[in-house]
C-alpha cells in the first residue's frame, strides 16, 4: 500500500470514528433524556427515522459499497469518496437541548458496553480485511456501526439490565442497613 493510500484510509477512518463518536454521543443523550427506557427511546427513533437515523450519508455509502464491489474501484478512491461521505456530523449537533448530556455513572456504562460492541464489529472487519479481503469490509463494518449506532445503544442497554438491577439492589441493601439501625424511625 503506497504512502497515499494510507494517508486517505488513515484520514477518512479518522473522520468515520470521530462521525460514529458524534453519532453515538447524540443517541445516549437521547436515551438519557427518555429515562434510558427503551420503549419511548425505540418509538421516538421510528418517529425520526429520515431524520436522525438514516441519513443522506448512508445511502450514499450503500451505494460507494455497491460501486466499489461492482467495479472493483481502488482503496483510495474507495475511503476517499467516504472521507466525504461521512465527514459532517452537522445533525448531531444542531439541536440545543434545554437538558444537556449529563455523564453520570449510568451514562459511562452504557458508552463502555456501547464501545465495546462497535470494537467487536470492527475487529471482524479488519480481520476480514487482513486476510485479503478488499478494503470493502472495512468500510462496511463503518456504515454498519455508523448506521446501527442506536440499535446497538439499545442492545447495550439490554446487556446492562443485570448490572443495573445489582447496582440497585445495593442501593436498596445499603438503605435497608441504614433503617435497621435506627430502630426509633417508623416506617
Amino acid at each position: 500500500m503506497s504512502f497515499f493510500t494510507l494517508s486517505i484510509v488513515l484520514l477518512s477512518s479518522c473522520f468515520a470514528l470521530w462521525r460514529i463518536g458524534r453519532r453515538t454521543r447524540f443517541f445516549i443523550h437521547t436515551f438519557q433524556l427518555f429515562g434510558y427506557n427503551g420503549a419511548p427511546f425505540s418509538a421516538w427513533l421510528s418517529s425520526h427515522f429520515r431524520d436522525a437515523v438514516f441519513r443522506w450519508s448512508h445511502l450514499i455509502g450503500a451505494i460507494i459499497l455497491t460501486l466499489g464491489w461492482a467495479f472493483e474501484l481502488p482503496v483510495w478512491l474507495l475511503f476517499g469518496l467516504w472521507a466525504i461521505a461521512f465527514g459532517s456530523s452537522k445533525r448531531y449537533r444542531r439541536d440545543k437541548p434545554k437538558k444537556g448530556l449529563v455523564w453520570t455513572a449510568r451514562a459511562i456504562r452504557l458508552v463502555s458496553i456501547t464501545g465495546l460492541l462497535f470494537l467487536i464489529i470492527g475487529v471482524v472487519a479488519f480481520s476480514l480485511v487482513l486476510a485479503g479481503s478488499h478494503g470493502l469490509a472495512f468500510l462496511a463494518a463503518f456504515w454498519l456501526i455508523d448506521l446501527g449506532s442506536p440499535i446497538v445503544l439499545l442492545f447495550a442497554s439490554i446487556l446492562a439490565v443485570p448490572i443495573e438491577k445489582n447496582i440497585q439492589e445495593g442501593f436498596k441493601s445499603e438503605a435497608r442497613k441504614h433503617i435497621a439501625r435506627r430502630p426509633d424511625l417508623k416506617i
